[in-house]
């Protein structure tokens, strides 16, 4: 976290542990809860790392910037909230943590434990919705059954489908809520809604980065080291289904027609 560099940690406390040791909560001080869609942030991880998608590269290297970006990621938010005066009583990440790319390398849930941060896994086969499921328990039990009073709900999602969960808190519990997402990971529908108005933040603006730009640069990039890699050149026209094929077979994300088309368009207007 604070002070570790691609995921090698220091000495330096994160504001994690600073948070859990500064014990009880001043008076001008609220509390909050985070509630973490991690299968949806997690997504946004691997969208800002264009070049992790090379299926030959060093596995090392690939999780060391997942923990760098999910570092930083942790220590802005919870940055934040000590800046605004609200202490963080917890953190819970909820996933089918087994799906999740490169999960058989990454041991996620050992991170998060490490980071003060519990996890949930509520695995049933073939059932993509559970952990969102679960998430919505979490937080009425939170609500209704803590016996230690929060003032905020903080959930880290862009899915729309928790907008009954954030109906029902504002219109039963005296809480408020705040709702933190990657731009590109983020439902409009949620900036119509008028108790969110000012409660929401963005990730790409806590770090400082563009999601939206990434997902866009990531294709741009993998067809530029492809182009580079086989010497091709656009301006002389390539084999289309050729392309598409070698691109799907060397990189995990995919490539169609329409994509392929997209990108050669912009690594023109680059050029001109």
């Amino acid at each position: 976290m604070k002070g570790k560099e691609f995921g090698v940690g220091k000495k330096n406390k994160s504001y994690i542990e600073e948070f859990f040791e500064f014990g009880s909560k001043r008076d001008d001080w609220f509390y909050g809860y985070v509630f973490i869609d991690f299968d949806n942030i997690y997504s946004g991880v691997i969208d800002i790392i264009p070049d992790l998608f090379k299926k030959e590269e060093n596995d090392k290297e690939k999780l060391d910037k997942i923990y760098y970006w999910l570092d930083k990621i942790i220590d802005a938010i919870i940055k934040h909230y000590k800046n605004e005066k609200i202490y963080i009583r917890g953190i819970v990440a909820y996933a089918n943590f087994n799906s999740l790319p490169y999960s058989n390398k990454l041991n996620i849930i050992d991170y998060l434990h490490k980071n003060g941060i519990k996890t949930v896994f509520p695995y049933i086969r073939n059932n993509k919705d559970m952990s969102d499921r679960a998430l919505i328990i979490g937080v009425i039990e939170e609500i209704f059954f803590n016996p230690v009073y929060i003032d905020y709900i903080i959930l880290l999602t862009g899915d729309i489908d928790y907008l009954p969960l954030l109906d029902f808190i504002n219109s039963k519990t005296d809480k408020f809520i705040e709702l933190i997402s990657f731009e590109n990971r983020f439902n409009s529908a949620y900036k119509n809604i008028y108790y969110l108005k000012g409660k929401i933040k963005f990730i790409d603006e806590l770090i400082g980065i563009n999601s939206r730009d990434s997902e866009d640069k990531k294709y741009i990039r993998i067809l530029k080291d492809f182009l580079e890699a086989k010497k091709l050149n656009i301006s002389e026209g390539i084999n289309f289904e050729k392309t598409i094929r070698n691109l799907n077979n060397y990189y995990i994300y995919k490539f169609d027609n329409e994509k392929l088309k997209q990108c050669i368009e912009k690594i023109k207007n680059e050029n001109t």
